[in-house]
């Protein structure tokens, strides 16, 4: 009788089939793995949360303030009549009737004569420079104006120019 040798049920091409204890090993190191990174991700996101939740706070404290600001503005408009004139003439620039408003202008310096002279290092400024057509414009403009100033004030007021 010809008798084959028997082929072993389990073993294919040289590869062993693990034992229980290595399959159960895997799968330790696999769930071990697995709750490691899932645990990251909830601390990361517990972390992120707990950041917003700080940043929302110092929000909702900054616009309390801010809140406390405007009801004191909206109580100081409803009963000071003083500090809505004031605004009305800082901001819109009303002034009451009979009431005529006088802009003064500075006259204009001359700083080249208290600048030393010579070139300067950073070569010349727009101020040195020619002045521009709308420039010698508004200067005519401001020095007639002035003149009409002048006489206005002398026919009103006499005493009151020197």
């Amino acid at each position: 009788m010809n008798a084959r040798p028997r082929a072993e049920p389990f073993r294919r091409r040289g590869w062993a089939v693990p034992s229980i204890s290595t399959c159960i090993a895997v799968a330790a190191v696999g769930v071990a793995g697995w709750l490691f990174f899932a645990l990251a991700a909830q601390y990361l996101r517990t972390y992120d949360l707990g950041r917003e939740a700080a940043r929302l706070e110092r929000r909702k404290q900054e616009l309390l303030i801010q809140n406390a600001t405007l009801y004191a503005e909206i109580r100081r408009l409803r009963t000071d009549d003083r500090y809505i004139e004031r605004l009305a003439r800082e901001q819109l620039g009303m002034v009451k009737p009979g009431e005529i408003e006088f802009v003064i202008i500075p006259a204009p310096s001359d700083h080249r004569a208290a600048r030393p002279k010579g070139p300067e290092p950073g070569g010349p400024r727009q101020s040195d420079r020619a002045a521009s057509p709308l420039v010698r414009r508004l200067e005519a403009e401001i020095t007639s104006l002035r003149g009409w100033l002048r006489t206005t004030v002398s026919k009103v007021a006499p005493g009151l120019l020197r």
